[in-house]
């Protein structure tokens, strides 16, 4: 069966934390994968925004921003299976 872990972090917190927020969960979920006969674990990436130090209009209203604007989503899938909320 497929289980997901979905988590976020507070708002107004900055770019580097919530990226080091995703690096520990994916771990976990890494663990749990490996651990589990039964489950897929499946990480679920929380959106963006708003980050108030890294405005720009490119995106307008900034708040919901997926996580491939920033990173190659298919490369994290590489560690760990994951999906955007």
């Amino acid at each position: 069966s497929r289980k997901y872990v979905l988590y976020d972090v507070n708002a107004g917190e900055g770019f580097n934390l919530r990226r080091d927020v995703y690096m520990r969960v994916a771990r976990l979920v890494h663990q749990l994968n490996e651990g589990s006969k039964t489950a897929e674990w499946v990480l679920v990436l929380p959106p963006w925004g708003p980050l108030y130090h890294w405005r720009t209009k490119d995106f307008g209203f900034q708040a919901k921003i997926p996580w491939k604007e920033f990173f190659d989503v298919e490369s994290l899938a590489a560690y760990v299976p994951v999906i955007e909320f």
